[in-house]
């Protein structure tokens, strides 16, 4: 792998963390009395272009520290440790 490859991983880290940044607010505008069907429907929705993102960084290869990291963010994410 290149640093070029690297630069392309941190790349989509940026987004990934934009995408998770919106992945937050969304959830947390969710109102206190919807029901745990529907919370539930929302935070899935939310997350679908986190996902995305995560999915596809998880199939990258990295070198670079700073593009682990990314990849520990998208595993992290995946993981289900969204909070």
């Amino acid at each position: 792998m290149t640093q070029n490859d690297d630069a392309d991983l941190i790349a989509l880290g940026r987004k990934l963390d934009a995408a998770r940044r919106v992945y937050d607010a969304m959830v947390q505008a969710i109102p206190d009395d919807v029901s745990p069907d529907t919370e539930n429907a929302a935070i899935e929705a939310a997350a679908v272009p986190v996902a995305a993102l995560a999915n596809q960084i998880a199939t990258m290869t990295a070198t670079a520290d700073e593009a682990h990291a990314v990849k520990a963010r998208a595993h992290s994410f995946l993981a289900g440790q969204r909070a």
